[in-house]
């Protein structure tokens, strides 16, 4: 046989090897394009997951929690009859006497059945809302869901938002008894007037009635940490003489007790600074923010001066029997 022959014979041989080769790379180079697709799906789907769990959470606590006519931007796949129906809420039930879970129904029933219809992206809506105890399965809350959308400036996007226009039993915000118990009686009335006006939605009149209680409070507060500091008390007895309250507020801090620096600022500069906020510069809701951190931060003092106060009387009346 020729050596041409030969040649000839053998290199259909050596082309379908790298073919098969070639096949292989190929395969491999697929599965694991495959692989890397399937496991960016699944990351995604997980993203997907945690981010709408989230909004659900962010949802549950503006209904259960947020006063009257406070507005909260949603997704606007949020936008139809039945978007809140079976969300799992906290709530108080009176039944139970404690926080449990509820679970929001949509009414009438015949909405629950409704997955298509959406509601109109250029009108406001509302949808009502029965809320059972998962507990005790006899108490109920009722919301009313209000959601309006915003088209942009140029009409080819809108924003939606979610508002809570009523609700039954009424909208109530109970203050702490260690708040009560420190407060004066005539404090005790404006902060009771305050959290009305929270719990309706106005700003302006909360803030007045926050600032009120924060000028007559502050004093008494740096005067009882003045008892159990002798820092803060001669700083106190400088306060008498010269009446510098911001001078005051400024020099205590390093004197404080821990527990009212672990939120990393000066609590009284944070509340006594509001006092000097022009009330009429402010919106109606920048007053119901406001309003509402000034009563977190005014609650957090209070609380961290009541537990030192009585674990100072704790370890005085042991010291009297040791």
């Amino acid at each position: 046989m020729k050596s041409s022959e030969c040649v000839g014979q053998l290199m259909p041989t050596v082309y379908y090897a790298g073919q098969r080769q070639n096949c292989h790379v190929l395969l491999k180079f697929r599965h694991t394009i495959q692989c890397v697709l399937n496991h960016l799906r699944y990351s995604i789907f997980v993203l997907y997951i945690i981010t709408m769990s989230d909004i659900n959470v962010k949802i549950a606590t503006f209904i259960g929690e947020a006063p009257l006519y406070k507005k909260l931007e949603i997704p606007t796949n949020f936008g139809h009859l039945n978007a809140f129906n079976g969300l799992a809420l906290t709530f108080y039930c009176k039944t139970c006497n404690d926080s449990r879970t509820f679970n929001l129904i949509a009414f009438p029933e015949q909405i629950r059945n409704s997955h298509f219809e959406r509601w109109d992206s250029s009108d406001s809506n509302s949808q009502h809302y029965k809320g059972h105890c998962n507990f005790c399965r006899t108490y109920t809350v009722d919301f009313l869901i209000n959601t309006i959308s915003k088209l942009s400036e140029d009409g080819k996007s809108s924003t939606l938002f979610l508002r809570k226009t009523g609700q039954y039993p009424a909208y109530d915000i109970k203050p702490k008894k260690v708040v009560l118990d420190y407060l004066d009686k005539e404090d005790k009335d404006i902060y009771s007037k305050a959290l009305m006006c929270i719990s309706h939605g106005y700003g302006i009149g909360a803030y007045a009635y926050f600032r009120r209680i924060v000028e007559n409070e502050t004093i008494k507060m740096i005067q009882d940490l003045s008892n159990d500091s002798a820092e803060i008390k001669t700083l106190y007895d400088a306060f008498l003489k010269n009446r510098r309250m911001d001078k005051l507020i400024e020099e205590i801090y390093p004197h404080l007790p821990s527990s009212l620096k672990d939120i990393g600022d000066n609590p009284f500069k944070k509340l006594y600074g509001q006092l000097s906020v022009g009330l009429h510069s402010l919106s109606e809701e920048e007053c119901k923010d406001k309003s509402v951190i000034m009563d977190s931060i005014l609650t957090f003092v209070i609380e961290k001066i009541s537990e030192e106060k009585g674990a100072v009387k704790d370890i005085r009346d042991m010291l009297k029997t040791f």
